[in-house]
């Protein structure tokens, strides 16, 4: 009952905000054209790095144009993960965007009206127009180069010539911008971490650093442009459209910590195996379920790897410790005859392991430090392996 008189009037506030706030905008003359911010938010995946997009006032229309749009349509997941998904151009009224900002997101929601003419208004018109045509509307998503932010970004671009964007020195990569942006999702964190590999530690340009939404808006609050004769600030003015309401944030508890679940998984790994050895068990199951799993991983790597057009997933390091081969374990270690060519299996894994605990601070590459206990993990388990058969001397303890 709490929920429902909450949503409504969180209803009724978007609706005497859009009447006394947005309506207003309608009745100038003029062609007004602003850029719109949505705050990151933590309702979904794709909201956790917020939203751009452009909004066109004429005397009659108030639409605003959102370079977000896609479908979780049939083959969505494949074509993610090769990097072949395509989003579009929608027209939106921005009334839809309103109640879906302050609804759904609870988000901040900005708005920085431009510096431009009314030519230059109507031509910015124009190309959204035209962008939004059915045979136009559609385009390649790149997370990094190519998103929500860098499409309404170009086109100011184009449209308005040469903009002076502020010098603020970035030294951070987009693996920085991606751990501050998930920093309250430590397993997705981790799994993007996986699948982006040594360009992601790459430092970021000034300019590159406005893929992100709200970069992009730090960026334009202090961008010159030239007008005639005369340089001015390109963003006129700055509106706060929407502040969210308070929300009570969930707090993590250690099983939201892929470091601390796979560190309790390592000594449990540990110990069993010791248990193991001192028994003389020659049980395999849990090695099979190891590696079938550190296999399955290393097969999605390498397709990101070597088949997908992502940028920032080539090379990447973490095909060590997750490859492919890891899958050959049931049958190297099933069939007799292959003994020798599986105790060089399990040296070749011991060693490949073990880069992932070694190679902190040389390999030109950031690894999550979960992968500490699973390295630890499998460097455990090949070890053991190669001692029961014969691949190395037994040791007392």
């Amino acid at each position: 009952m709490t929920n429902l008189i909450y949503h409504r009037r969180q209803y009724i506030f978007s609706l005497i905000f859009i009447v006394l706030f947005v309506f207003p905008f309608q009745l100038f003359s003029s062609t007004r054209v602003s850029v719109l911010t949505t705050m990151p938010c933590n309702k979904a995946m794709y909201t956790l790095w917020g939203h751009t997009a452009l909004r066109v006032q004429t005397d009659s229309t108030d639409e605003v144009y959102n370079y977000g749009v896609f479908s979780f349509d049939d083959g969505f997941a494949y074509r993610f993960v090769k990097g072949e998904t395509d989003y579009w151009l929608q027209r939106e009224s921005i009334h839809r965007v309103f109640m879906e900002v302050s609804l759904y997101k609870n988000a901040y929601f900005y708005e920085q009206v431009l510096n431009v003419t009314e030519e230059e208004a109507c031509s910015i018109n124009e190309a959204l127009k035209t962008n939004a045509l059915e045979e136009n509307k559609y385009y390649r998503y790149n997370f990094f180069y190519d998103n929500c932010a860098t499409r309404p970004r170009n086109l100011l671009e184009k449209e308005l010539g040469e903009l002076t964007y502020p010098v603020i020195n970035n030294e951070a990569t987009y693996r920085d911008k991606i751990h501050a942006y998930t920093i309250e999702n430590p397993w997705l964190q981790f799994g993007i971490d996986l699948c982006l590999g040594s360009e992601t530690d790459k430092v970021i340009s000034d300019y590159d650093l406005t893929f992100l939404p709200h970069e992009l808006m730090l960026a334009l609050d202090s961008t010159r442009r030239t007008i005639g004769d005369s340089t001015c600030m390109l963003v006129k003015e700055t509106r706060l459209l929407y502040e969210p309401s308070s929300e009570d944030v969930e707090k993590l508890s250690w099983l939201d910590y892929p470091l601390c679940v796979f560190s309790i998984l390592a000594l449990i790994i540990v110990l069993f195996t010791i248990w193991q050895y001192k028994k003389r068990n020659r049980n395999v199951l849990l090695d099979c379920i190891l590696f079938a799993v550190y296999g399955l991983l290393g097969l999605l790597l390498f397709f990101l790897t070597f088949f997908s057009t992502h940028p920032c997933v080539n090379p990447n390091f973490n095909l060590f410790l997750f490859n492919p081969l890891q899958l050959l374990f049931p049958v190297l270690c099933f069939v007799k005859p292959l003994k020798r060519v599986f105790n060089a299996y399990l040296w070749l894994n011991l060693v490949m392991s073990l880069i992932p605990l070694i190679g902190f601070g040389w390999i030109p590459q950031e690894f999550h430090v979960a992968l500490i206990p699973l390295s630890f993990i499998m460097a455990v388990r090949s070890l053991f392996l190669l001692v029961r058969n014969g691949g190395i001397k037994k040791v007392e303890f």
